[in-house]
């Protein structure tokens, strides 16, 4: 075992004889492998009682002269770097199954809101599951209930509650794909202030959301950026928790909306990848019984903002 990388020279092996010409020091770039280096070798004087001597006799060693001479301030100092705990952080989760439920929310100056695509914006166009064996049509439309007018007006509203409001939209969709179907369904990339796309490389290496969204967030660290809080809006549960996981360095304040109002649609999918293993919406949901939830209360949430809509309307004028 060579400590040559913090200044010393070698501890020869066995173990009945311990040589350390120079103090073991504290460098600071690497901690961890210190104490770790460290905690070995004490690990293995404490079971052998092994001798410590320099380049003296062995016979006229005096054990408290020749201890290693070790900067214990410097040794505590970065035992202490190296277990201390990182923040918890504060994260909020809610369900909303309309993006105007966002407003219902209050964040603070300089937060960054990153938005999935698929089953969020847009969704493909179909509401029963391909039958097994025939081509799935890749066609999309928007998000039932949500329009483009419900979209962008969210969107400037937000901006207008929140100063300095960043919003990315984060989805696993490759370039060429996501301006192909934001073309086909009128959404104006122009309504974000970035777009994170997956690229080859990404899916690769099966980088996850909450991932991709922690590098995007340490880049803008390096470039002077900070946010006090960090929000997702993502359909898919995986995602969420991906989310969760980023690094407090980034932030510790955090917000996570489930969006359920096109639940349905990402369970039908589910239906269409199983090869057969699902027949139905009601096959699924016997083993699903909280996505089956989840579908029920958007359903549910959906009609009644329907009915709230209707009622505000002017009445008709009979002829």
């Amino acid at each position: 075992m060579s400590f040559s990388s913090y200044g010393t020279d070698q501890i020869s092996l066995p173990f009945s004889r311990l040589s350390v010409t120079e103090p073991l020091e504290y460098n600071p770039k690497n901690p961890r492998k210190l104490a770790a280096e460290l905690k070995a070798v004490t690990s293995v004087i404490s079971s052998t009682g092994v001798k410590y001597c320099t380049d003296k006799a062995e016979d006229s060693c005096n054990p408290a002269d020749t201890m290693p001479q070790l900067n214990m301030a410097a040794f505590h100092e970065l035992n202490a770097a190296a277990v201390k705990p990182q923040p918890t952080p504060i994260i909020e989760r809610h369900e909303i199954f309309h993006l105007e439920q966002l407003l219902n929310h209050d964040f603070p100056d300089n937060t960054v809101l990153f938005i999935d695509v698929d089953e969020v914006l847009l969704t493909v166009k179909r509401d029963e599951p391909c039958p097994l064996g025939t081509p799935i049509p890749r066609e999309y439309v928007l998000v039932e209930s949500q329009s483009l007018n419900d979209i962008q007006s969210t969107f400037d509203k937000l901006k207008v509650n929140c100063k300095n409001l960043s919003i990315i939209a984060l989805t696993n969709i490759d370039m060429p794909n996501l301006i192909d179907r934001f073309k086909k369904t009128g959404i104006d990339d122009s309504w974000f202030d970035d777009l994170l796309p997956r690229s080859s490389s990404q899916k690769r290496r099966k980088e996850s959301k909450g991932y991709r969204a922690e590098q995007y967030l340490l880049k803008q660290k390096q470039d002077g950026k900070s946010y006090n809080m960090v929000c997702i809006v993502d359909d898919f549960p995986d995602n969420l928790k991906s989310f969760q996981r980023m690094s407090t360095d980034v932030c510790i304040n955090r917000m996570c909306f489930h969006f359920s109002g096109a639940f349905k649609k990402r369970i039908l999918q589910r239906i269409e990848d199983s090869k057969g293993h699902y027949k139905c919406f009601e096959h699924y949901f016997e083993t699903h019984e909280e996505f089956k939830n989840i579908v029920q209360r958007a359903e549910d949430g959906q009609r009644q903002m329907a009915l709230k809509t209707d009622s505000l309307l002017p009445p008709s004028s009979a002829e």
